[in-house]
C-alpha cells in the first residue's frame, strides 16, 4: 500500500535527514523504521530564490508495518527540522506524535 506525504519547507535539507542518507535520488526506495520504504516523487532542485518548497514523499508499506514506530520516526524528524504541518493523502495533519499515529493507524491492517 502507498500513501503520499506532502511537506512544505523553506529548504530541502530536511529530506536528507528524513531519508537518512547523504545522497538523495528521486524514485529510489529508502528503508526507514517501521518496515516502511520512502521515495521522493520528484527531482530535487536547489533554488536560492524560492521561499517555500513543496515536496511529495511516497510511503510504501506492507501489511505488517508498524504505525507506532513509523509515526515516532516521522515525528522526531519533523520536529528536528521545524516542520509543523504536513498533508497525508491530501489531509492536513498538525505534526504531533499522536496525530501522526492516528493518521497512520488508518492504513495499518
Amino acid at each position: 500500500m502507498e500513501l503520499e506525504i506532502e511537506i512544505k519547507a523553506s529548504n530541502n535539507l530536511y529530506l536528507f535527514d528524513l531519508f537518512n542518507t547523504k545522497k538523495l535520488q528521486p524514485n529510489v526506495l529508502y528503508s526507514v523504521p517501521g518496515d516502511v520504504n520512502l521515495y521522493l516523487k520528484d527531482k530535487i532542485e536547489f533554488k536560492e530564490s524560492v521561499s517555500e518548497i513543496i515536496r511529495t514523499i511516497i510511503v510504501d508499506f506492507g501489511v505488517g508495518f508498524s504505525a507506532g514506530l513509523f509515526a515516532n520516526y516521522l515525528y522526531n524528524k519533523f520536529k528536528k527540522n521545524n516542520i509543523s504541518k504536513i498533508k497525508i493523502n491530501n489531509m492536513t495533519v498538525i505534526v504531533t506524535n499522536e496525530n501522526l499515529l492516528n493518521e497512520l493507524k488508518k492504513y495499518q491492517k
